[in-house]
């Protein structure tokens, strides 16, 4: 599983007593990645979670929107008709509508009030790169700096995106890294992962 150092931006609106949770992952933006040692750079190409979303969307998978790659933290799901996606271009948008004031845990009161007071939350996708899947990742060496690998994917399987916390460079506001996900849970959505691919 993978969480890299993405730029994403997240707002919020009300839809009658619900807040609703809005964020932007853009594609093409290059993320920081330590790997073995070695300073590696990451980006997905536009479209990268096209089928993990025609598949949550159609009922036959399910993608989570969580804090900070925790399920025992979780905003919206597919599941629940609670998270819907946009994927465009630029960029993947999602809406992630919350429970009304008065039902939500204490980790989206903490989010809502942390994205409220202007503090630098962002967004970080859980994902898998298959390796049955060919050409859907290449390392290529950044031009002017072949030390630098750039990890291009294009194609991923989505299971989750996070609001995360910590900044990871400076290039923006909401560059961020996430923390490590459940081994379990990991291990579970891979699998998962794998049926998908066998359909």
């Amino acid at each position: 599983m993978d969480f890299p150092h993405y730029a994403g931006s997240l707002e919020i609106r009300q839809d009658g007593k619900r807040p609703v949770l809005r964020g932007r992952f853009p594609y093409d933006n290059l993320a920081t990645v330590a790997a073995t040692g070695r300073v590696r750079k990451e980006r997905f190409r536009p479209g990268a979670f096209a089928f993990s979303i025609r598949e949550a969307l159609a009922g036959r998978a399910r993608i989570d929107a969580l804090v900070g790659h925790a399920y025992s933290k979780p905003l919206a799901s597919t599941a629940t008709s609670t998270l819907d996606f946009e994927d465009g271009r630029d960029a993947l948008e999602f809406e992630a509508a919350l429970p009304e004031e008065g039902l939500q845990p204490s980790w989206i009161v903490d989010l809502l009030m942390s994205v409220r007071g202007g503090l630098p939350i962002g967004i970080s996708p859980g994902f898998n790169v298959p390796a049955q899947l060919a050409g859907a990742s290449e390392l290529v060496p950044e031009p002017g700096n072949e030390d630098v690998l750039i990890r291009d994917i294009s194609e991923a399987v989505l299971f989750e995106l996070s609001a995360v916390t910590r900044p990871a460079y400076q290039e923006t506001d909401l560059q961020l890294r996430a923390a490590q996900l459940e081994r379990r849970a990991a291990a579970d959505l891979v699998r998962e992962a794998e049926l998908w691919l066998s359909l």
